[in-house]
């Protein structure tokens, strides 16, 4: 397989991932969908300009994209943040160190993805989540959703606090939920809100 046609079908493996037709793809790219069809066969690599669009969308970089992998640490932290975060902020783009982020919009919904490998990352995040929201962080394998490898660790992330959910199951336990719902962070359905009630009172 020559290194056109390898490009091509990372494109299209990126592509189907995301569940992208060639022409909504194009349209991200500003380009037909026929050009999209030939980059995927290998008859023809995008035009300069169109990189950083393509690694922004598929959430990886314009090195990888090429086969080129960086000298990265094994593990990474990543959040795909979504109305939970005040986007106004621009300092939410070039924050952390070292640190991957890629801003896109698809079907209409505006979606950054933050990628870091600092220790502190967790933490690092909490300045930019809205009063009153919770976000999920997962921390392991690089590619690990992609590749299907475990989850190490992962957090609920609100601006005041931080959970670490069980690493065996990665459901947030019982404690960490009846803190959730006393600051309104989640609504769980009533059932289990009297589950909650009745176990806080015993």
């Amino acid at each position: 397989m020559s290194l056109k046609e390898k490009f091509g079908a990372r494109i299209k493996a990126h592509r189907i991932r995301l569940g992208l037709s060639q022409e909504k793809l194009g349209d991200e790219c500003y380009v037909s969908k026929n050009a999209v069809s030939l980059w995927e066969k290998g008859g023809s690599y995008p035009d300069l300009e169109c990189l950083p669009k393509l690694a922004k969308l598929f959430g990886c970089t314009i090195d990888s994209l090429f086969g080129y992998e960086l000298d990265l640490p094994e593990c990474q932290y990543w959040v795909i943040l979504k109305e939970d975060v005040d986007f106004t902020d621009r300092n939410l783009y070039h924050s952390f160190y070292p640190v991957e982020q890629y801003d896109y919009d698809v079907d209409g919904e505006r979606i950054v993805t933050v990628v870091s490998y600092d220790d502190d990352f967790p933490k690092q995040i909490q300045k930019y989540i809205l009063s009153g929201r919770l976000v999920h962080i997962e921390y392991g394998k690089r590619n690990a959703r992609v590749d299907g490898d475990d989850i190490v660790r992962s957090y609920d992330v609100s601006r005041d606090k931080i959970w670490v959910r069980e690493s065996e199951n990665g459901f947030t336990n019982q404690e960490a939920l009846k803190e959730q719902v006393e600051l309104g962070l989640i609504k769980l359905p009533s059932s289990f809100e009297q589950y909650i009630a009745s176990t806080k009172e015993t």
